[in-house]
């Protein structure tokens, strides 16, 4: 009798360059900010209709992402959790703008 064959993830390149990362290759994360950089922008422009805003949102979900790499757990969709991460950041930012504009009232 075979051994049965283990599922394959749902994002093994993406599994591939985390696991990269996590091992020192820091330049591996180039290739996790190229699978999934649309899906993030996506997020931001659909509520901040900033370009400027926009583009500080993904850099700031990918340095998010980054920095809690090792919370990902291997072998789930990194696509979901990496858009968790700039929803996330999307909810600091529009708190934080909803202070300001506030302050300003």
């Amino acid at each position: 009798m075979g051994r049965s064959a283990q599922p394959e993830p749902p994002t093994p390149e993406a599994d591939r360059l985390v696991r990269a990362v996590l091992a020192g290759d820091i330049s591996a994360f180039a290739g996790l900010i190229r699978l999934y950089e649309s899906d993030v922008w996506r997020i931001a422009v659909s509520l901040l209709r900033d370009w400027s805003e926009s583009e500080s949102l993904v850099q700031q979900a990918f340095m998010d992402a980054y920095k809690n790499l090792d919370k990902y757990q291997l072998g789930t969709d990194f696509g979901a959790w990496v858009r968790t991460v700039a929803r996330n950041r999307l909810r600091k930012v529009i708190r934080t703008m909803t202070r300001d504009e506030q302050r300003l009232a």
